[in-house]
């Protein structure tokens, strides 16, 4: 990983509106898991599992709601606890982290998590999007 390079990523990151798969890793809980993330004006507004459908709510399930920015957060988070490893690959287009590998301590195997962040997309038309799939009603239609 290059010194500076997330925070250099981190200026040029400005997008509020957007949607990406995450899918999470943790060798703790045993967990691999996809969801879809719904984003507008940089709030998450909906999380769905993309194996099952189902909706996760922000009171139970706070670690699957963050933003963008709290990844970078995370990133250096890791870099200031001095993790055993951090490897970070950003998005070659936008700029945000989209695999993120974090090992806390040589001697547990199990003791890691990595997030993979893919098919992102902007969202530009969000007031069709919010009427259609988080159920704000467009007074215009």
């Amino acid at each position: 990983m290059y010194p500076f390079r997330g925070y250099i990523v981190k200026r040029a990151w400005r997008a509020t509106n957007y949607e990406f798969d995450l899918r999470r890793v943790s060798f703790v809980l045993s967990e691999d898991f996809s969801y879809r993330v719904s984003l507008f004006n940089d709030q998450v507004r909906r999380v769905v599992g993309n194996d099952t459908g189902k909706i996760y709510d922000q009171a139970t399930n706070s670690h699957l709601f963050r933003t963008v920015e709290d990844y970078f957060d995370i990133i250096k988070a890791a870099e200031k606890d001095q993790v055993y490893s951090l490897n970070v690959h950003y998005d070659p287009v936008f700029g945000f982290p989209n695999n993120i590998s974090i090992g806390r301590h040589p001697m547990i195997q199990d003791g890691g998590v990595s997030y993979m962040i893919t098919n992102y997309m902007l969202l530009m038309g969000c007031d069709n999007y919010l009427s259609e799939n988080i159920g704000i009603v467009d007074s215009a239609q």
